[in-house]
């Protein structure tokens, strides 16, 4: 409003001079002059108005939380041009002694590019308002290819696991008849111990061939046993009654980035307990209910949740806290889904809520 208030001060001090003269010879000129000065305070703020229906069409942040750092970024450029455009209107008068003097009548030619520089500054407001939002479609941007990487890490594995199940199960076809040739041999022997040795070993052979946990989907599979034997190897309980509907309607990559990020978080909680007491476990539930499929994933913890200004922040020594929480957020957003974390002792329980 200051600087719309700068833009049109040259040609208030010049005009309203003139039309004054006007109103005295007309007579009204009390009713005219209070007419006119609100007619131009109803111009200013019918320009403030859609200048900042124009800058909120640029300026698309209502669906962002910034930081402070951004905040900053978005602050500080009109912070100082308002501090520099408050200190110029306020300067129009300086008193020396008992004398008033105008800067206007002083230094009218500059007060002619004051209509410009304040148009300027304007123009840069809105520049500053589209680079910030440049800058937030970047980051958005980066958030999209760091999922889309993770995804494309968790196909690489896929992939390469089914390579070694396609190897395995050739192998294991391959010298299906060395097996049964070996156990006839046996059986007519009589070497019963040898023979139960040699079943198990084949059984065990065969497990290997096969995922241990099933969902129905195959990017769940892939997700989901990595994160067993992860836990597993770790000495962690890992509970799964997991299954996903078939032809559900939700992206490989926001299914993905759902369970991995869930998952990665119950795995890291469990790594941090230091209460040897505590049987370190993680689970994963689901079921279908109205349309909507309803995942539950439980740890064991022994330190509480933490946050900053109602955001959860990471236990890890990290600059990117929260980041696995807002990328849940994030995919569940498509789909209409909700988010609630509830914390019990030594317990924490996320529930996510998916629209199918």
């Amino acid at each position: 409003m200051i600087l719309i208030s700068l833009t049109f001060f040259i040609i208030d001090f010049k005009l309203y001079p003139i039309l004054n003269g006007l109103f005295i010879k007309i007579g009204y000129y009390k009713v005219l002059n209070t007419i006119l000065i609100n007619l131009g305070d109803i111009l200013k703020e019918v320009i403030l108005f859609l200048l900042l229906k124009a800058i909120s069409s640029v300026l698309k942040i209502k669906d962002h939380k910034l930081d402070l750092y951004k905040q900053f970024q978005l602050i500080i450029p009109c912070a100082a041009i308002y501090g520099i455009s408050l200190i110029f209107y306020n300067i129009q008068i300086i008193n020396i002694g008992k004398t008033k003097y105008y800067l206007p009548k002083i230094f009218t030619n500059t007060y002619y590019l004051l209509t410009l520089i304040s148009v300027f500054l304007i123009i840069s407001i809105f520049i500053s308002a589209y680079t910030f939002q440049k800058m937030l479609e970047y980051d958005r941007e980066n958030e999209k290819n760091s999922l889309m990487k993770q995804q494309l890490n968790l196909q690489f594995e896929h992939n390469r696991n089914i390579q070694k199940l396609y190897r395995s199960t050739r192998g294991t076809m391959h010298d299906i008849n060395k097996h049964i040739n070996c156990l006839n041999l046996l059986a007519y022997s009589g070497d019963i111990d040898a023979l139960k040795k040699y079943l198990n070993n084949i059984s065990e052979t065969i497990k290997k061939l096969d995922s241990y946990i099933k969902t129905g989907n195959v990017v769940a599979d892939a997700v989901i046993n990595e994160k067993y034997t992860i836990a597993s190897n770790e000495g962690i309980e890992f509970k799964c009654d997991f299954t996903v509907p078939e032809n559900i309607k939700i992206e490989p990559i926001d299914l993905s980035s759902i369970l991995n990020n869930t998952l990665d978080n119950s795995i890291e909680a469990c790594r941090r307990i230091k209460n040897k007491k505590l049987v370190k476990f993680v689970s994963i539930k689901s079921i279908v209910k109205n349309s909507f499929l309803i995942i539950e994933v439980s740890n064991t913890t022994d330190i509480g949740i933490k946050y900053i200004k109602n955001n959860i922040i990471s236990a890890k020594n990290t600059n990117n806290h929260g980041i696995g929480i807002y990328n849940i957020k994030f995919a569940l957003k498509k789909y209409n889904g909700t988010f609630d974390i509830k914390e019990e002792k030594n317990k924490v329980t996320v529930n996510m809520m998916i629209k199918i």
